[in-house]
């Protein structure tokens, strides 16, 4: 169902890296960062929790082993 602005967006929360914008989803600059920077960090060393570790020094938020292997899943 279309929102007040007749934009359409999915069910369920914004995607991690993503914002709303007024016509669909905005890469979130600081949030990509983020993504791109755990990820880089599984593909050289291979571990989930050592990305997730990572992420969260660069985030300043905790991230979890489990929240890297969804974005793995789900690029």
């Amino acid at each position: 169902m279309a929102g007040a602005t007749g934009v359409r967006f999915p069910a369920g929360p914004v995607p991690f890296g993503y914002r709303k914008g007024k016509t669909g989803y905005v890469l979130d600059k600081p949030k990509a960062a983020v993504v791109r920077a755990c990820l880089e960090r599984y593909l050289l060393y291979g571990s989930l929790r050592d990305a997730a570790r990572y992420g969260s020094r660069r985030a300043g938020y905790s991230l979890t082993p489990s929240t890297v292997a969804t974005w793995l899943g789900h690029p």
